[in-house]
This record gives C-alpha cells, sequence and structure tokens, in this order.
C-alpha cells in the first residue's frame, strides 16, 4: 500500500492502518511461536499457541500478498483473525482476554482505514498504481 499523490492524506491513512495490521500480526505470531516454549504448561496450552500462531502467520502473508495488491476477499478474509481477537475473552481469563479484546478494537479500527483504499481500486477495476 504505497502512497502516491493521489488519494491525499486518505491514503496516508490507509497506509498507517495497514503497518498496524501487519506489525500487530507479526508480533503476535512470533509472541504465539514463543508461547508454545515458555508460556503453556500443558498440551491444550501448547495446542491454543499453536492455532494462534498458525493463524497470525496465515494472515501476514494474506496482509503481505493479496492485501497490498487490494483484493477485496483479502481484506474480507483478515476480519476472521480480528473477530478470533475479539473472541478471547470468552476462552481466556482476564486480564490476558482483556488484552486480546484491546487488540481486536485496535485491528478492527485499523482494517476499516484500509477499506478507502479497497473501495477505490474497486471502482477502477483492480488495485491503483504503485
Amino acid at each position: 500500500m504505497s502512497q502516491s499523490s493521489e488519494g491525499g492524506p486518505g491514503r496516508a491513512v490507509a497506509r498507517i492502518g495497514w503497518v498496524v495490521l501487519v506489525v500487530l500480526t507479526a508480533g503476535y505470531a512470533i509472541n504465539h511461536v514463543a508461547g508454545i516454549a515458555t508460556f503453556s504448561d500443558t498440551d491444550d496450552e501448547r495446542l491454543m499457541f499453536a492455532v494462534f500462531a498458525g493463524l497470525n502467520a496465515l494472515t501476514l502473508i494474506i496482509l503481505l500478498l493479496p492485501y497490498r495488491q487490494r483484493q477485496f476477499w483479502a481484506w474480507a478474509a483478515t476480519w476472521v483473525s480480528v473477530a478470533v481477537f475479539a473472541l478471547c475473552p470468552i476462552w481466556v481469563a482476564p486480564p490476558i482476554g482483556l488484552f486480546y479484546l484491546g487488540t481486536a478494537v485496535v485491528l478492527a479500527l485499523a482494517q476499516l482505514a484500509t477499506l478507502p483504499d479497497f473501495t477505490r481500486a474497486a471502482k477502477r477495476g483492480g488495485a491503483p498504481d504503485r
């Protein structure tokens, strides 16, 4: 999601949103991989960390490839990760569950910040120029 003269501040906001999504997703992927060996005491906890690491890795791949090309399916698919983070308080006790919920709010705001880029791309029939 590079910024060009077209779109002005809206493009900058979309780029910031994309960067936030990438940084948080990558950070959580690393955190969850580390959690398998360091934080988990049971097989269930290791499995939970592995599933989250996989979800974050898949989301990161989507963010770095089709999302940057403004393929709308990638934007829609990224909401799965946001939803999983938002649902964490159901299974994970406070304060960690609430931390994940807060992260979901930030991810959702970042995701919404990128929407104008996707709608502009759709109106043109593809991704805007790089």
